[in-house]
């Protein structure tokens, strides 16, 4: 059963990626980047390990790109919810459901998704 989803659960703040290892079953070491999280409410906290595709630093802006995934989580886990609230019992009744007003409101909606996007693309949370 999947887990509801939760905001406060996601990773606050701005991010690192760190170099480190994984050791495999077999004990071969993989190269990997750790990702940190390090904003005021983070505290230092490990939030994920990528994998780069050759394990190499060359792989580093891949990885760093999950990284503003996971460091834009909770912010966009809340548009997420917000998307799903609206009109939360017409849609679930099959009830009709003003266009106009929902045009309005997805214009607003998008204008904050992409503002989410604009900080994570830039490193910023």
């Amino acid at each position: 059963m999947p887990k509801k989803l939760d905001p406060t659960c996601a990773t606050p703040g701005r991010w690192i990626t760190v170099p480190s290892q994984m050791t495999m079953h077999g004990g071969t070491r993989l190269p990997t980047f750790a990702i940190v999280a390090t904003g005021p409410d983070a505290c230092e906290q490990f939030v994920g390990r990528a994998h780069p595709k050759d394990g190499t630093p060359a792989d580093r802006p891949i990885v760093e790109m999950d990284a503003r995934l996971f460091a834009g989580s909770k912010a966009m886990a809340t548009l997420l919810l917000q998307a799903i609230a609206y009109e939360e019992d017409a849609f679930r009744l099959d009830m009709p459901v003003d266009g106009g007003d929902l045009v309005q409101w997805f214009a607003e909606w998008r204008q904050d998704v992409l503002s989410v996007l604009g900080l994570v693309a830039n490193d910023q949370t």
